[in-house]
């Protein structure tokens, strides 16, 4: 997560609004994004997972939760897992009112934005991977975040500080009433939360 310099808007790569029960795909937004990255970089979006698995206290105890509320009987990734505890810190927080200030990101459709609505096709672990994604930042003016970034957080990996400065660069057109949403009609979950990942 950045913050940009002048706005107090805040993206986040986690997921914000969450579905009782799972349907067919994931949430509306997860399915659009999958599709809009493809066929390069969908794999990056999993599934946010259903609200009750949030009280799980084992992958095993999550998994069960996650089949019983989700349509198909679908298990959930140890991927999905490693982040569930910043996803229920997320939910606890997360108000509609704060959803003016918070929203949604995904690196991935940031980058893809930032480059003419294709997707990156390398992965940014990999060195020309990278220097596109580092490329695109430079050109759209947030190299300086990612620079000062770098050396505030000194052990964050380069791919954690770019997808930091893609956060902050959607948050930044958020500000300016230029981001878009996926999707473009935007559903909200029981709590009013909206499920939208902007860009």
């Amino acid at each position: 997560m950045l913050r940009t310099t002048e706005t107090n808007v805040v993206g986040i790569d986690i997921p914000i609004g969450l579905p009782n029960e799972l349907p067919d795909g994931g949430r509306s937004c997860d399915r659009e994004a999958r599709n809009l990255l493809k066929p390069f970089r969908h794999l990056s979006v999993f599934n946010a997972p259903p609200r009750p698995v949030l009280q799980a206290r084992s992958y095993e105890e999550a998994n069960d939760l996650h089949r019983e509320n989700s349509n198909g009987n679908v298990g959930m990734s140890r991927q999905a897992y490693g982040i569930l505890p910043k996803i229920a810190e997320v939910d606890d927080l997360m108000t509609p009112r704060l959803q003016q200030r918070f929203l949604e990101v995904h690196p991935e459709l940031s980058f893809m934005e930032m480059n003419d609505g294709e997707p990156v096709q390398l992965g940014k672990s990999r060195a020309g991977g990278a220097l596109v994604r580092m490329k695109l930042l430079g050109a759209c003016g947030m190299w300086d975040s990612l620079e000062a970034k770098a050396l505030e957080v000194s052990d964050a990996g380069l791919a954690d500080v770019m997808d930091a400065a893609a956060a902050a660069w959607s948050a930044a057109r958020f500000a300016k009433g230029s981001a878009v949403s996926v999707p473009d009609v935007v559903e909200k979950d029981v709590r009013g939360l909206k499920m939208a990942i902007w860009r």
